[in-house]
C-alpha cells in the first residue's frame, strides 16, 4: 500500500507553532538589528568582521578611523564594506508587509465602528 510507506505528517501543537513564531521572530529582529546603532537596519552592509551593520553607521566608523569590529574587537582585515542589495529588498518587502498589514487592521476597525 503507497499510504502506509509515506511519511506521517508532521503535527504541531498551537503551544510548538507559537514557540517557532516567536523564535523565527526573534531570529529575524537580530538579522536586521544594527549592533552599533541598537535599531533596524535599512541599508545593510556587510564589514570585514562578516556582521551585518547599517552603511551609514559603520561607514562612519571606518572613516573616523576605527580599524576593529564593534562586534568581535578584532582588526578588521581590510576596510571594504559590500552592500546587501538583497537583504535591503526583504526588509522593505517585510516593512511593506507588516505597514500593510497595520494599514489594513486599521481600516478594518474603522469600517466596523462606522
Amino acid at each position: 500500500n503507497e499510504d502506509a510507506a509515506a511519511e506521517p505528517a508532521f503535527e504541531a501543537t498551537d503551544a510548538q507553532i507559537n514557540t517557532a513564531i516567536g523564535s523565527l521572530h526573534s531570529m529575524i529582529v537580530e538579522l536586521i538589528q544594527c549592533p552599533i546603532m541598537k535599531d533596524m537596519i535599512r541599508d545593510p552592509t556587510c564589514a570585514p568582521d562578516g556582521y551585518i551593520y547599517e552603511h551609514s553607521a559603520i561607514n562612519r566608523c571606518m572613516r573616523n578611523g576605527m580599524v576593529v569590529s564593534p562586534v568581535t574587537r578584532e582588526n578588521f582585515p581590510q576596510q571594504k564594506l559590500v552592500r546587501l542589495h538583497g537583504l535591503r529588498a526583504f526588509i522593505e518587502a517585510l516593512l511593506n508587509r507588516i505597514t500593510g498589514d497595520a494599514n489594513a487592521a486599521a481600516a478594518a476597525a474603522a469600517a466596523a465602528a462606522a
